[in-house]
């Protein structure tokens, strides 16, 4: 990991505004599908798609929407970039995991900003 941001492969990664500490977080936690990060296609409402890794945690079903219910809704954090995240993210927006579409529902930047933290929902069960 990169220590102070500088050579790191978490440096070029980074938003604006996020020093060495938060480079190191945003390498451990966004730049590696190998541990927290799940590789999604982002899809803006009108737009077309874009490949970015998202923390997704996944919610509990609701048991009166049937067996097929597991995982319907999620938690997914994602950067607040250009480059390497979403700069405005919509609720409609499609985001792709797998084989599974879901849907935006709400989003709220947390992190001084530097995230978006999106309610998303799963669309063909």
């Amino acid at each position: 990991m990169g220590g102070s941001g500088t050579g790191s492969k978490a440096s070029a990664f980074v938003p604006s505004g996020l020093n060495s500490f938060n480079d190191d977080l945003v390498d451990v936690f966004f730049n590696s599908t190998d541990g927290f990060a799940t590789a999604i296609t982002y899809t803006p409402v009108g737009g077309g798609g874009k490949s970015i890794n998202a923390i997704i945690e996944y919610g509990q079903h609701d048991l009166g929407q049937g067996s097929d219910a597991l995982n319907t809704e999620a938690i997914m954090q994602i950067l607040v970039d250009t480059t390497y995240g979403i700069a405005h993210v919509g609720s409609g927006d499609s985001v792709a995991i797998g084989s599974d579409t879901w849907k935006v529902l709400t989003a709220l930047k947390v992190d001084d900003g530097l995230v978006w933290q999106c309610e998303i929902s799963r669309v063909n069960r």
